[in-house]
């Protein structure tokens, strides 16, 4: 199967890998395209908020981050039971980080900037990122 993703995503994952040698760091590549961040700001914050390095990130993790980063962040309840594949329908405009069992994408204006795009992944919390 051909995984698509976007140029942004792959950009931040090319820095994650080559530059600071992480894994488990979908939150963090997430944050960084949804807060329009560069991916060392992000890391940064998630650090600070208590983000373990090569360790994964939970939600109040990632808001906690989002605060540090100076980024609106609010829960968005609505769409949860959607999936990664059909939630653009749901949520045509707005920057969210869309949270699965075990992963975080950023979803800008439609577009999921992530390799589960178009996937079947069950979004079970959303957090709108913004102000919105």
């Amino acid at each position: 199967m051909v995984k698509i993703m976007s140029a942004k995503y792959e950009r931040m994952r090319d820095v994650s890998r080559d530059v600071f040698a992480e894994k488990n760091d979908c939150g963090v590549i997430a944050l960084a395209i949804a807060s329009g961040s560069t991916y060392k700001a992000a890391h940064a914050a998630c650090a600070r908020a208590g983000r373990k390095r090569r360790g994964g990130t939970t939600l109040p993790t990632l808001a906690m981050a989002c605060h540090r980063l100076k980024t609106p962040v609010r829960a968005y309840e609505s769409v949860s039971g959607h999936t990664i594949g059909k939630i653009a329908a749901k949520l045509p405009t707005g920057t969210y980080l869309l949270f699965t069992r075990g992963h975080v994408a950023a979803m800008i204006d439609g577009i999921v900037h992530d390799w589960t795009q178009g996937r079947r992944h069950r979004v079970i919390a959303t957090l709108a990122i913004g102000d919105a």
